[in-house]
């Protein structure tokens, strides 16, 4: 979540980054993988505030910047011609809206070791356990037990052997009407036969 616990430096943080208006206060999808991606280090600037609460070192607030320049203590009078000048370090001459240059972090927080190759081929099993079962259904839409459809095909009554083997042999090539004539009743499947087969009348 975007925190900011100074109304005034997020006011200021607000008035040099109007875009930024509704961050405050907002969750942040994902942050905890998030963080495993990019680490959570916050940025090195002014507007910036470590784990700790405080502000990142060599960096001071906006009212400081202004009492150092504005002090008794930073001004003395030149040499050369007289005229006051400035002793303060040059990052603190920068305009208020514009932030210091990024730094690099000195060290990125180690990334969480990944446990997601276990996960990965756990799942990936399933899949395959999946496909595997899901290509038996398939397989058994399109065949039929051979042992079973001839014992059916011999129940009949009435068909002598050539007759039966030739029933046997056309219904075992074509699955479709396999399974039809193993879903009827022996009555109904004589019918089928000899509906099939016309010229045996």
């Amino acid at each position: 979540m975007v925190e900011c616990d100074s109304e005034d430096l997020w006011k200021r943080y607000i008035a040099a980054h109007p875009d930024a208006r509704g961050f405050r206060g907002k969750q942040i999808e994902m942050y905890d993988e998030l963080k495993i991606v990019c680490g959570n280090y916050q940025a090195p600037s002014r507007w910036a505030k470590m784990k700790d609460g405080s502000h990142p070192t060599g960096y001071k607030n906006f009212e400081e910047d202004s009492a150092s320049f504005m002090s008794p203590s930073s001004e003395e009078v030149s040499d050369t011609d007289g005229t006051e000048s400035y002793t303060g370090t040059p990052e603190y001459l920068q305009d208020n809206n514009q932030d210091p240059p990024l730094v690099e972090p000195v060290r990125q927080l180690p990334k969480r070791p990944r446990d997601s190759d276990a996960l990965q081929e756990a799942m990936f099993a399933v899949a395959s356990s999946i496909r595997r079962l899901a290509d038996a259904m398939e397989r058994s839409k399109t065949t039929v037990n051979s042992s079973e459809l001839l014992q059916a095909v011999m129940e009949i009554d009435g068909l002598e052997e050539a007759k039966q083997m030739y029933a046997f042999e056309y219904l075992n090539a074509d699955p479709i009407k396999a399974r039809a004539f193993m879903t009827y009743n022996v009555r109904m499947r004589k019918t089928y036969l000899f509906r099939q087969f016309w010229w045996w009348k």
